[in-house]
């Protein structure tokens, strides 16, 4: 998460070109993946459902779900999480 946050803020000169190269290839193919579960969602409000996504994800590595996630396993917050992402991603 440290390492993502500080490409996210501004790569060190040395690794900004491998830097948007490698975010770029997961953002196509992050798109390309749920373009091919998602085909009736609008480009716009896909991008959109991605950044909540994001912003959940951000909001796990703070200290507000902290309280929620103290305790448990690995696996216990991943049947947490993934519940809210497919439910942001699909919109329902």
């Amino acid at each position: 998460m440290g390492v993502l946050v500080r490409l996210a803020v501004g790569p060190p000169p040395e690794l900004r070109e491998w830097a948007a190269a490698t975010i770029q290839r997961a953002h196509d193919g992050l798109y390309e993946r749920l373009r091919a579960v998602l085909p009736d969602v609008p480009d716009a409000e896909l991008r959109f459902r991605v950044k909540c996504v994001g912003g959940i994800i951000v909001e796990l590595g703070g200290w507000a779900l902290e309280p929620d996630l103290q305790g448990k396993s690995p696996q216990q917050v991943e049947e947490l999480l993934v519940p809210v992402v497919a439910g942001a991603l699909a919109g329902g």
